[in-house]
């Protein structure tokens, strides 16, 4: 006889669940069906009384809402749903469209090189790409994510911010950990600088994307000029040619 189960435990009628917590029904009910009168009038379980719910008591069905791990709620043993009285909180919010409003690359200090940006909703990805554009490959190019650190609790805006330690070697530069550009050095408006900001929405689609720098060379990135180098990669280049120049 297989048993039925719920979660770890087996489901029991109510006779049944009397005589597990030691108790006995009233004295002078009758032992319902499936029991015999024992000699101090306590009712015992019949040695071939079925085990509620194994399909021949009429007991728990599996399929009765509630005890296939997809019901609703608490049920009876009938399967209706039982009203605790218990008002569910929900909660609605509507993203609209994502958009960057604010970008900014900066050096709070020499060892840090910090980019930050403002989005109208939130995001679910992002990606800052930087380049400097020198003729004969003598340039530089980097990819980082570009995380939330903070966000609207009613999902109208999102604050993007990533702190890269600035200036190490070629040998020992690491994605979204630090940079090969230096402060002081490449963080004037002067140097062949390009930087570029996607964001993506809820469905990872491209939302938004500015592109700012250096006039020619944010023409000759956009134009996937020769100077512009590729050593680190550019994840999806094609997008680049949404971007808005700022």
């Amino acid at each position: 006889m297989e048993d039925d189960l719920d979660g770890g435990m087996m489901r029991l009628g109510p006779a049944l669940l009397l005589l597990a917590c030691g108790g006995t029904p009233e004295t002078g009910t009758s032992c319902p069906a499936g029991f015999v009168e024992a000699s101090d009038g306590s009712c015992a379980a019949s040695a071939d009384a079925p085990l509620a719910g194994d399909g021949e008591g009429g007991g728990f069905d599996a399929t009765g809402g509630g005890g296939d791990g997809g019901g609703d709620g608490p049920t009876t043993d009938t399967g209706e749903l039982v009203d605790t009285g218990y008002d569910w909180p929900t909660t609605t919010y509507t993203i609209g469209e994502v958009t960057l409003q604010e970008v900014q690359v900066s050096c709070p200090s020499e060892e840090i090189w910090q980019v930050d940006a403002l989005t109208q909703s939130w995001t679910a990805d992002a990606l800052y790409n930087v380049w400097q554009v020198i003729p004969d490959g003598l340039g530089w190019d980097e990819e980082h994510g570009l995380p939330s650190v903070d966000f609207g609790s009613d999902g109208d805006w999102d604050e993007l911010q990533l702190r890269l330690d600035a200036g190490v070697g070629v040998g020992t530069f690491t994605p979204d950990r630090n940079t090969v550009f230096q402060c002081g050095l490449h963080d004037g408006d002067d140097v062949y600088m390009v930087h570029a900001i996607r964001v993506y929405d809820s469905d990872l689609a491209l939302a938004d994307c500015a592109i700012w720098g250096a006039a020619d060379e944010v023409e000759q990135v956009l134009g996937n000029s020769p100077n512009v180098t590729d050593y680190n990669g550019v994840s999806s280049r094609d997008e680049l040619e949404a971007c808005v120049v700022w």
